[in-house]
C-alpha cells in the first residue's frame, strides 16, 4: 500500500469513528425524563438551575413521530399562565427551552397534532432528574 493510499484510508477511518461518537448519546440526553407521549412523540423535561434560580428545561424528541408535532410546558403564577413551545417535523428533535421557576410555580405539559387534540397534564419539578 502507497503511503498516499495509506494516508487516506487512515483520513477515512478517522471521520468515520468521529462521526459515530456523535451518535452516541450523552450523559446529558440521559437525565431527561418523558412527561407526557403523544403518537411517537415524547415531551421530556429536566431539572435545571439558570443563574441560581430553580428552572426546567424541556425539548420535544418527535424521532417517533410521523407527523409534525407541538410540544408545550406552561407556568402557573398567581394565576397567570405563561406557556413556552416547540415544534419539530417529523423524525426531528426540537431546541431545548428553558422556563425558570418560583416558589409555588405550577408547570403543566402538552404535546399537540398541528391540526387538533392533544393530551398532557401537570407535572413537578421534583419529578424530574438533573440535567
Amino acid at each position: 500500500m502507497s503511503p498516499r493510499h495509506l494516508l487516506a484510508t487512515t483520513a477515512s477511518a478517522a471521520l468515520l469513528a468521529g462521526g459515530l461518537v456523535g451518535l452516541a448519546p450523552t450523559a446529558a440526553w440521559s437525565a431527561y425524563t418523558t412527561v407526557t407521549s403523544v403518537h411517537g412523540a415524547n415531551l421530556q423535561a429536566c431539572r435545571a438551575t439558570v443563574g441560581g434560580d430553580p428552572a426546567v428545561r424541556f425539548r420535544l424528541d418527535n424521532r417517533a413521530g410521523r407527523h409534525a408535532h407541538r410540544g408545550s410546558v406552561s407556568r402557573q403564577r398567581g394565576g397567570v399562565s405563561r406557556t413556552f413551545s416547540v415544534q419539530p417535523g417529523a423524525g426531528r428533535v426540537s431546541a431545548v427551552k428553558t422556563v425558570r421557576l418560583r416558589s409555588g410555580d405550577r408547570l403543566v405539559s402538552g404535546i399537540q397534532d398541528l391540526d387538533g387534540p392533544g393530551a398532557g397534564g401537570d407535572f413537578s419539578r421534583s419529578d424530574l432528574r438533573a440535567c
